[in-house]
């Protein structure tokens, strides 16, 4: 199961995402895209070993995790 992470940053918050072995903090500031983002990986059942793999994807291009989200 994934989770959303918040952290603090001097003036702003930073979100991450964590599994049950893994953490990566600071992937954003936008709250609710890296919400979609564990929602996404819990809906699909995603297994820990792709996470890297998705979150490189996320970095690149979060807008991929929007339009596939408002397809489900």
């Amino acid at each position: 199961m994934y989770k959303l992470t918040v952290k603090l940053e001097k003036f702003h918050f930073c979100y991450g995402i964590k599994s049950k072995s893994k953490r990566f903090d600071r992937l954003s500031r936008d709250r609710y895209a890296v919400q979609r983002l564990c929602d996404l990986c819990n809906g699909l059942k995603l297994d820990e070993v792709h996470i890297e793999d998705v979150i490189e994807d996320f970095l690149t291009d979060s807008s991929n995790v929007k339009e596939f989200s408002s397809k489900r």
